[in-house]
C-alpha cells in the first residue's frame, strides 16, 4: 500500500518488505504442508503456465512492472505477486523435471555447492567487465558462472581456504565440528 499512499515513507532495515514477503513464505508453508507437491492436475496446470509465461513475456518485452520489494514497489497489486508465485512454481516443476537427466542433476549439484560463492561473487565480476566494456548480459552470464566456479574450486583445494571461505570445519563439513 505505501507505494502509492507514501512512496516515500520507508521503514528502516526495509521491514516494509516483510509484510509483501509473509504472503509468499504463507503459501508455500501450505503447499507444504497440504503435499501440493507437482501432482496437480491439469486445470492447475494451464492457468499457472499461461499466467507465468505470459508474465515473463511482458518482463521480456519490459511491459510489466518490476517488483522492488526494498523500494516498496511491489508492481501491480496481487497481479505481480500472483506472478511471482506462479513462476516460482513452475521453475520449480522445470528443475524437478531437469533433475530426472543425469547430466541435469549433474550440473544442478555442481551449482548448488557453489551456490554461495556464487552469490557473493557474481556482482563484482559483473561490474568489473561492464567496467571493461562488455556489455552484453548474454556473454557476462556464463563468463560469471564460469569465472565463479573457478573461484569455488580454488577455493576448495586447501583445507585452511575451505575454512576460511567455505565455512568448512575440521570435520569437512559445512558448520560441524569435529567433536559433533
Amino acid at each position: 500500500m505505501n507505494q502509492y499512499l507514501c512512496p516515500d515513507f520507508h521503514l528502516p532495515w526495509a521491514l516494509n518488505v516483510v509484510a509483501m514477503a509473509l504472503p509468499i513464505v504463507w503459501l508455500g508453508h501450505q503447499w507444504r504442508r497440504y503435499q501440493a507437491g507437482w501432482s496437480l492436475g491439469l486445470a492447475a496446470w494451464v492457468p499457472l503456465l499461461i499466467f507465468g509465461v505470459g508474465y515473463l513475456t511482458a518482463a521480456w518485452f519490459e511491459m510489466s512492472p518490476q517488483m522492488r520489494m526494498k523500494r516498496a514497489d511491489y508492481g501491480w497489486p496481487l497481479i505481480t505477486l500472483g506472478a511471482a508465485v506462479a513462476v516460482t512454481i513452475l521453475l520449480g516443476f522445470t528443475s524437478k523435471q531437469i533433475t530426472r537427466i543425469p547430466v541435469g542433476a549433474k550440473l544442478f549439484g555442481v551449482f548448488g555447492t557453489a551456490s554461495m560463492t556464487i552469490m557473493y561473487i557474481h556482482q563484482p565480476i559483473q561490474l568489473a567487465m561492464k567496467d571493461m566494456g562488455l556489455a552484453s548480459d548474454y556473454l557476462r552470464l556464463p563468463i560469471t558462472l564460469g569465472l565463479s566456479l573457478a573461484v569455488h574450486h580454488m577455493l576448495n583445494r586447501t583445507q585452511l581456504t575451505q575454512r576460511l571461505f567455505l565455512g568448512r570445519t575440521r570435520s569437512g563439513a559445512p558448520g560441524t565440528s569435529a567433536a559433533s
